[in-house]
């Protein structure tokens, strides 16, 4: 814990001869975290942030006031990797020009109490300490983060089980089974099959796997693929009453989702910046229950390596920071337009075009439409293929392929149980006229005789 710091006439005095970073002129981080918001005083911004006086309505007013999108294009596909806030790119790039006028200075003197004031804010969105949450490049980063380091500090040793779903995503199997083979972990895939009846027998998949040697469980809170909101806080209630520590990939959750720190109680939960909240690319958040402090180190040990959690984190070696300090701008748009006002959008655009789809199509959902959020699995007409063979992979991407080069839709074609599905992905700048138009095509489509390979080679 870092010494108390002497206030005088309501100002507090950091102290000033510290070294932790090096040469850095500005290395009290630690302090500068755990600060109450009473003694904490945010430093002055360099450069003017955008001002967000008016609303627009959502949908395509909200995409030509606030997103670079290109206007030809149906854009579907928000939950691959994002759209940035137009506001936010434009800030992103005043800060690249600011730090090109005196790089010195500002790495020196500006950057790290900047990235404090972020994580604080950031904090008070999600609702956590601010000395329990970093910011990090992306979830790929953040996994790799934790899983290495609960093995490097003992957590995991050999013959430790973790358990996890055939639901998680494909970096983080493969992570695993590289993690494994190198230190004889053991790894249990639970099985999840669709349609669900009731999400909450996921819970009842989990617990049933649960064992002796069972260290950890791995959770995707919306899987990329399928679209589903997981009970994750149930799912974390179970394992912690067989002292199992759970580690969430919150990927597609923050923006979507009303994240509540404090109240999943995840012992880990990993999260991007960059795919719903729509901040600049390279930008995502680590959060680390405080009784584990001690298990978790940054994949790159630099200059705050020993004064505190936040401090090892926070600097990682010369690169490009500006993506962390846009999010303040990212969080004041959501400020502005209300966070639940924008997540209640997601989810009834989502639901309206799962129902509109399925009336036009003659088909259904992946799941109970219940189920989903932002993300949500239709399944494809029959006839969309010229072939009746098995589905594989390639069948997919025949079909996405089509839709975006024939007809400008951004859109994933996922199989899932050998059945074709497309996976609708919307947000404020869509409507209901995007949906209609990707009905339309797929039945058009379908009405000139479908997809072929052959056709798709020429």
């Amino acid at each position: 814990m870092a010494s108390t710091s002497e206030v005088t006439d309501s100002v507090v005095q950091l102290p000033q001869n510290k070294r932790d970073f090096g040469s850095f002129q500005s290395s009290n981080v630690q302090e500068l975290i755990e600060l109450s918001d009473d003694d904490y005083v945010s430093p002055s911004l360099p450069i003017a942030t955008p001002s967000f006086a008016e609303r627009v309505s959502f949908g395509k007013n909200m995409k030509n006031e606030h997103f670079y999108l290109d206007a030809n294009c149906t854009y579907l596909n928000h939950g691959a990797f994002g759209l940035s806030l137009k506001e936010a790119l434009d800030i992103k790039s005043k800060w690249l020009i600011h730090i090109d006028t005196n790089p010195l200075s500002f790495m020196d003197r500006e950057l790290l109490p900047l990235l404090v004031h972020v994580v604080r804010e950031f904090a008070s969105f999600i609702n956590c300490s601010p000395r329990d949450v970093v910011l990090i490049p992306n979830v790929t980063y953040g996994m790799n983060t934790v899983l290495k380091s609960l093995i490097d500090t003992g957590y995991l040793t050999a013959a430790s089980k973790i358990i996890y779903m055939n639901l998680t995503y494909g970096s983080t199997k493969k992570l695993l089974k590289h993690i494994a083979g190198l230190h004889d972990l053991v790894l249990e895939e639970i099985n999840v099959e669709f349609p669900l009846k009731d999400i909450n027998d996921v819970v009842k998949l989990v617990s049933e796997k649960i064992d002796s040697v069972t260290r950890l469980v791995i959770l995707d809170h919306i899987p990329s693929n399928y679209g589903v909101v997981l009970p994750v806080k149930e799912i974390v209630k179970v394992c912690h009453r067989s002292g199992v520590q759970v580690l969430v990939d919150g990927a597609h959750a923050l923006g979507m989702l009303d994240i509540n720190m404090r109240d999943i109680s995840a012992d880990y939960y990993i999260g991007n910046a960059h795919k719903w909240f729509c901040n600049p690319k390279g930008c995502g958040f680590l959060y680390v229950d405080s009784a584990h402090h001690s298990l978790i180190r940054p994949l790159v040990v630099s200059h705050g390596f020993g004064s505190g959690f936040t401090a090892e984190f926070l600097w990682s070696g010369l690169m490009d920071y500006t993506s962390y300090l846009s999010l303040l701008t990212v969080i004041q748009f959501w400020r502005h337009y209300d966070p639940q006002k924008i997540r209640h959008y997601i989810r009834s655009l989502s639901r309206e075009a799962g129902e509109y789809l399925v009336s036009q199509w003659g088909t259904g959902l992946l799941s109970n439409i219940d189920h989903f959020c932002g993300l949500m699995l239709v399944q494809l007409p029959a006839g969309v293929l010229k072939r009746d063979d098995t589905i594989s992979y390639d069948d997919a991407e025949l079909i996405q392929n089509e839709l975006h080069h024939k007809y400008k839709i951004e859109i994933p074609i996922k199989v899932i149980q050998g059945v074709l599905y497309v996976r609708v992905s919307v947000h404020v700048y869509n409507d209901i006229n995007d949906i209609k138009e990707l009905a339309a095509t797929v039945n058009e489509i379908i009405t000139n005789g479908g997809v072929c390979k052959q056709k798709q080679q020429q």
